[in-house]
């Protein structure tokens, strides 16, 4: 998600999808993201949800 300001709307679509990908058994995970985006996760206390 490279190019996108971060707010909870960037974090929260990657967040809904992963709930989705579980119930599938897949997994959804960031790539080439931020900094400022891999902080913004960490503060809303979903890097388990999203990991790196």
């Amino acid at each position: 998600m490279s190019g996108i300001d971060p707010d909870a709307v960037t974090v929260d679509a990657p967040a809904r999808l992963q709930l989705a990908a579980r119930g599938h058994s897949c997994q959804v995970r960031l790539r080439q993201a931020s900094p400022e985006l891999l902080e913004l996760v960490s503060s809303m206390g979903l890097r388990d949800v999203l990991p790196e």
